[in-house]
């Protein structure tokens, strides 16, 4: 849904189906069928998000309303306007691109918990990991941690026991807290960042001689 003409028709000219009308009128959301939608996302600026909301709740009180707030103070702004759920995507994006530089350590970074379940991810580089499929690094058979993703430069795999670990991998793992202190005291620790100096510290004398 978009406002503009020609803005519709770039998005028409890129195979996406494109309605246009104004976003805070309630007929717009009325000719939509909004009330038979599965779910509304709502993802301009904070105040028109907040805006949608209450139009759309004027029409429906059961359709999900999926929100994004650029500013913290907004998201109980959105909520009381009716909004379903909302997000702050920017500040998700920043986490997750925070998650991935490289620093001095390869421990898991839990990112989400369900019930005593926690969800991590740990960049193999710098650790034994690397070079080795899933099914030689018995992650599940010595800790009892679950590799269930892999993020590789920027795409995501869903692995097998053959998928191989590269040093751009940054794995996706589920377990509970004592498996991931497992985790991190094998691999995340001093030794791995140490192994990793003292390597190229022999590799700097090598080419030095």
């Amino acid at each position: 849904m978009v406002e503009d003409v020609q803005k519709a028709l770039e998005l028409q000219d890129l195979e996406l189906r494109v309605a246009v009308g104004d976003l805070g009128d309630p007929q717009t959301y009325r000719r939509l069928k909004v009330d038979d939608a599965a779910l509304v996302v709502s993802n301009v600026d904070d105040m028109m998000n907040t805006n949608i909301a209450f139009t759309i709740r004027e029409i429906s009180q059961t359709v999900p309303i999926t929100a994004n707030a650029d500013l913290d103070d907004s998201v109980d702004i959105l909520e009381l306007a009716g909004s379903t759920h909302v997000f702050q995507f920017t500040k998700m994006l920043g986490q997750s691109l925070a998650r991935r530089v490289l620093g001095t350590t390869a421990r898991a970074n839990v990112i989400g918990k369900i019930e005593s379940l926690l969800i991590a991810e740990a960049p193999a580089m710098r650790t034994p990991l690397v070079g080795k499929t899933l099914l030689q690094t018995k992650l599940r058979e010595t800790i009892g941690i679950n590799v269930v993703g892999i993020w590789e430069r920027g795409r995501f795999i869903i692995p097998t026991a053959q998928t191989t670990i590269n040093p751009t991998s940054v794995l996706l793992l589920a377990g509970s807290t004592d498996q991931f202190s497992a985790y991190d005291e094998k691999f995340g620790g001093d030794e791995a960042e140490s192994r990793f100096f003292k390597i190229h510290s022999e590799m700097r004398k090598i080419k030095a001689s």
